[in-house]
């Protein structure tokens, strides 16, 4: 049993059984799975400042600064997000992928 700590996020993970060495991995989130809303009390939150917005067809696509990284996440429906503005997006701990220094899913 361990703790991961995610940098840019004031969460940390509780993973048992975890099969991860200590060390430096990269987390991996699909722009779709990014939500607005916290589901659940263990989703993790990634707030930001907004880049760009696209809009295409029915959804929008949000680029974010989250410290330092760019990320983007996929919305559906028009969105109403300027550039400079804060946002905060979920994902739920299952939806993440990691990746060891490699570049390896773990």
């Amino acid at each position: 049993e361990g703790v991961l700590s995610l940098l840019g996020t004031s969460d940390e993970m509780l993973c048992k059984d975890s099969v991860l060495s200590e060390g430096n991995y990269t987390l991996g989130v699909r722009p779709y799975q990014l939500r607005e809303a916290r589901l659940r009390e263990s989703d993790i939150e990634f707030a930001g400042s907004v880049t760009v917005t696209e809009l295409s067809g029915s959804e929008s696509f949000i680029h974010f600064d989250c410290k330092g990284e760019p990320w983007v996440a996929l919305l559906h429906g028009i969105s109403e997000y300027k550039a400079g503005d804060t946002v905060r997006f979920y994902v739920d701990r299952q939806d993440c992928f990691m990746f060891d220094a490699t570049g390896a899913v773990v």
